[in-house]
């Protein structure tokens, strides 16, 4: 039944979307000097990740803990909800041509590599295994690529679209992850660096839709908390991020669907490249 629910709820976003996008588009790749700060940020946010999480993981700081069910459901949705986004992305650069995809695709395929890595470190199954573009072994996250990448392909504002709302989930699921269940230090750490490397790719597609005229509305993130995140100018460092959040909201990727309150603390310390 929550299935049912969440498949629903993606049928209905991926209707407004439709409904909404009926402008003209301009050459989106000619917009530098909207877009030339984007790209410039996910090239920096990039190489910030992988030198993050390759120090953390691989000199053996953050130690082995005990998984509990919570969290080897987690690694298992985000190995292969980081390798949806990509495929998207590859496939909507080559029909498209637009940078940001090809830019947001290769960091999505170093946030899989980085989920892969704590698989790897606990031992687990790798749900793509053997990974083939646009195929995945969850039907949820099968229905949901295949669903949004049709819509996606009915003209370049609407995939601009698709773009900010697969930013928009992650989001949300990562929040609600790190805020129910998961507490090993390896996996909160990633999945921190994974939220704001969403955020840095939501930003850049709402820049994108501004060069064409277009905005775009928040299907999953309370409208202040998707203000939040466009009012700082990156999210290379987490600042104080503290706050607590509450709210209704339909759970696409999190298996755990349905409506729902989401409650929790998010705590991090640390240098943050830009005000909110």
């Amino acid at each position: 039944m929550k299935t049912f629910k969440t498949l629903f709820a993606i049928a209905a976003i991926i209707t407004s979307l439709s409904m909404a996008s009926c402008s003209k588009e301009t050459d989106i790749n000619s917009a530098d000097e909207i877009l030339a700060d984007s790209e410039a940020l996910l090239k920096s946010s990039d190489w910030g990740f992988s030198t993050a999480v390759q120090d953390s993981l691989c000199d053996g700081t953050l130690p082995l803990e005990d998984l509990n069910e919570v969290e080897i459901a987690a690694l298992t949705q985000m190995r292969e909800e980081e390798l949806m986004a990509q495929d998207i992305y590859l496939q909507l650069y080559d029909l498209y041509q637009y940078r940001v995809f090809e830019q947001i695709a290769k960091s999505e395929t170093k946030h899989a590599e980085a989920v892969k890595t704590l698989i790897d470190r606990y031992e687990l199954a790798d749900p793509a295994l053997d990974h083939q573009l646009g195929v995945f072994s969850s039907a949820l996250i099968q229905q949901l690529h295949d669903d949004l990448l049709a819509e996606a392909k009915l003209s370049g504002v609407d995939a601009l679209k698709v773009g900010a709302t697969i930013e928009d989930v992650d989001i949300f699921d990562l929040q609600h992850l790190l805020a129910n269940g998961i507490d090993n230090q390896d996996i909160t750490f990633v999945f921190q660096q994974l939220l704001k490397a969403s955020e840095n790719h939501m930003r850049a597609f709402v820049r994108a839709l501004a060069s064409q005229g277009e905005s775009y509305s928040p299907q999953y993130l309370s409208q202040e908390a998707y203000d939040l995140i466009l009012a700082s100018s990156n999210g290379q460092g987490n600042g104080n991020r503290n706050g607590n959040g509450s709210g209704n909201g339909t759970g696409t990727m999190n298996r755990k669907g349905g409506n729902g309150n989401g409650n929790g603390n998010g705590n991090g310390n640390g240098n943050g490249g830009g005000g909110r």
